[in-house]
């Protein structure tokens, strides 16, 4: 049995940002999450996790929201910062 609704939030339009981070790439989680570590800060999720990153750099966190769909150069920028990407087999 469906569950009971209640008419007046049947009329009112759904959250756009739900719908939203239903259809965000993983990988632009992941690079949010990795620029708060790299640089020391609490990673958080959720609301959190957008706060956190205007807290550490604005603009890094608007480039973060633009790379929604495509989140491999925004990646690139926050692996660099922190040294660059390590391979499979890399030997320090």
């Amino acid at each position: 049995m469906p569950a009971p609704t209640c008419p007046e939030a049947a009329s009112k339009p759904r959250s756009t940002a739900r719908l939203r981070s239903r259809s965000v790439h993983p990988d632009h989680w992941h690079t949010a999450k990795a620029a708060l570590a790299f640089a020391g800060h609490w990673v958080s999720g959720g609301k959190w996790l957008l706060r956190e990153l205007r807290e550490l750099d604005p603009g890094l966190a608007t480039r973060w929201l633009a790379a929604r769909d495509d989140p491999a150069p925004i990646a690139a920028e926050v692996l660099a910062r922190s040294g660059g990407p390590l391979f499979d087999g890399y030997r320090a």
